[in-house]
């Protein structure tokens, strides 16, 4: 039975920007959560500024949130289309011991 090829985008860019070492967002994530005095507001700035010329990352701006600023969100160009990140609760979420 013949068979039609799917092509797929190359998501290996979006993976690196959130999980690479040593400055995907997840790693900043971690380290955020260590740093004394650190805050959401300091998590999203951080990301905003290592990313904001990522091809899979987007300032909030960019992408027509106009209502977000960067100390409260960032998104990320994922393969099925752009997703805003806000930054509420993501220190704390990330330290929750479940």
């Amino acid at each position: 039975m013949p068979f039609t090829s799917i092509e797929y985008q190359d998501n290996q860019g979006c993976i690196e920007l959130i999980d690479k070492t040593p400055n995907g967002i997840l790693r900043m994530l971690d380290t955020q959560c260590k740093t004394p005095k650190a805050s959401d507001s300091s998590f999203s700035v951080q990301v905003c500024k290592d990313h904001k010329k990522h091809e899979f990352f987007m300032l909030p701006r960019a992408a027509g949130l106009r209502q977000f600023k960067e100390e409260e969100a960032f998104v990320v160009r994922h393969f099925a289309g752009n997703v805003c990140y806000m930054s509420v609760n993501f220190l704390e979420k990330n330290n929750d011991s479940l």
